[in-house]
């Protein structure tokens, strides 16, 4: 068969592009903040082999503990695309691509990039199919909730009826319907929550360039491909020319992360406000070696969990624009950030007032009252139960913001004031589980030395 001209072009183009994208270098980065360039030549459960790019000839073994993460800068992680279906982990990977069908208690998913995956109920939270939206759960989170295309919601047990046919058996009634019926599949509670991984393991999290999430143990370069356990359970590959980035974390410890999740959802946007000044204290405070991720919208999404999961610590800027349902909204990150606190999370709430205190408060996180406020350039002072690792760098009496919010903790969430005005807390550290909830009054409508300072110190501190 003959081709046309511009096939064979275009053919050696793409050939050419992909020589390119597979020549170009990785990006190590390191525990200690360090970070080269180079070729991934070796990856295995303790350690992984690379080349730097000045010295090509040599190669470095580096154990995983002291290696944060690589990625390829020409490679961007996209949203995921809408005509493909996405499966969510309760470890909140992501996985794009489509829906086969359940086979006995596992589903079976062909995830673009990976193949076909098949996983146990108890790991899966969630099924929406292409160009659709999830819906919220409306019945006992001890059944599955199906969505049809036609508007119905069935709730019940769900089987397979051949390759076709689920079957959704409730109380009273069963319903059958094909795959291509479905619209959304939310997946029972565990009556105990999955642990994929013992405590201990180094764990991968992969983002792939097509939007996927995934997350594992075990990892494995082999020839072009890395390969994994999904969740510690099923093995996958996915070519290298697809990762847009690899980070590494041993399970239940944060503390080796170096990556900030700012949820700037109800914070003022505008240039130059309180979500940019916080953003920025943050960059210079922590240095080029950490990465400041930033999600705007106000859904406890997949991504939301992924990148939580991924981070030593969760910022949340003052809430100037808060107005959602705090009851609802804060249902939904009560169990997450529970988890995240269990393993040795790290959330820092600033400027929280008005609504926002409802919400924290039904999140689980803290019960505050507001104490008071002060607005003009007074002094705050360390108490003698802040630690060092809080104070540092910083005045034994430092200058308060525009903006600095006073409070007092309830008796149910007790929490020990670190710095004071007049008897009211402007700092406050409540412990949960392994993690930390650190509360900090300022708004940073303006950045002053003391208060930025104290902020970094509340990510570094253990």
């Amino acid at each position: 068969m003959r081709r046309s001209l511009s096939s064979l072009i275009l053919a050696l183009i793409l050939v050419a592009a992909a020589s390119s994208q597979a020549a170009a270098p990785f990006v190590f980065e390191f525990a200690g903040g360090d970070v080269l360039s180079g070729e991934l030549a070796g990856l295995g459960a303790t350690a992984l082999r690379l080349k730097p790019s000045i010295a090509p000839t040599v190669t470095l073994e580096v154990p995983l503990a002291k290696v944060t993460g690589f990625g390829r800068p020409t490679v961007d992680s996209l949203p995921p695309r809408s005509d493909l279906d996405s499966l969510v982990l309760r470890d909140g990977a992501r996985l794009n691509g489509r829906f086969v069908g359940i086979e006995g208690a596992q589903v079976r998913f062909d995830a673009e990039g990976v193949g076909t995956v098949r996983l146990p109920f108890d790991l899966v939270e969630s099924i929406v199919k292409s160009g659709l939206s999830p819906s919220g759960r409306l019945g006992a989170a001890d059944r599955f909730q199906v969505a049809t295309r036609s508007g119905s919601v069935l709730f019940g047990n769900l089987t397979a009826e051949g390759s076709a046919t689920l079957v959704v058996s409730g109380v009273d009634v069963s319903s059958r319907l094909s795959a291509d019926a479905v619209a959304s599949i939310l997946f029972p509670e565990p009556q105990t929550a999955a642990t994929p991984y013992s405590k201990g393991v180094i764990v991968v999290n992969v983002e792939l360039a097509n939007g996927s999430i995934l997350s594992g143990t075990g990892a494995e370069l082999k020839g072009s491909q890395l390969s994994f356990l999904l969740a510690g359970k099923q093995s996958v590959s996915v070519p290298l020319l697809s990762v847009a980035r690899v980070s590494f974390g041993e399970t239940g410890a944060f503390a080796s992360s170096k990556q900030v999740l700012l949820w700037s959802a109800f914070a003022d946007l505008s240039g130059g406000g309180e979500r940019d000044n916080t953003r920025a204290v943050l960059s210079e405070g922590l240095g080029a070696a950490w990465k400041i991720v930033e999600l705007e919208s106000r859904e406890v999404s997949a991504d939301f969990k992924a990148k939580l999961l991924a981070s030593r610590a969760l910022v949340i800027p003052e809430p100037e624009n808060y107005d959602a349902d705090s009851v609802e909204l804060g249902a939904a990150l009560k169990p997450l950030l529970a988890d995240y606190l269990a393993k040795g999370g790290t959330v820092v709430l600033l400027g929280a007032t008005g609504g926002s205190l409802s919400l924290y408060a039904e999140a689980g996180l803290i019960e505050l009252t507001e104490a008071g406020s002060v607005w003009g350039d007074e002094y705050l002072s360390w108490t003698a139960a802040a630690p060092a690792a809080y104070r540092k760098g910083v005045d034994a009496e430092f200058p308060s913001l525009n903006a600095t919010y006073l409070y007092a903790a309830a008796a149910a969430t007790p929490a020990t004031p670190f710095a004071e005005y007049d008897g009211m807390s402007a700092i406050l550290l409540r412990k949960v589980g392994r993690g930390r909830v650190v509360v900090m009054g300022f708004d940073y409508y303006e950045i002053k030395d003391g208060a930025a300072r104290a902020l970094v110190n509340a990510i570094l501190a253990e």
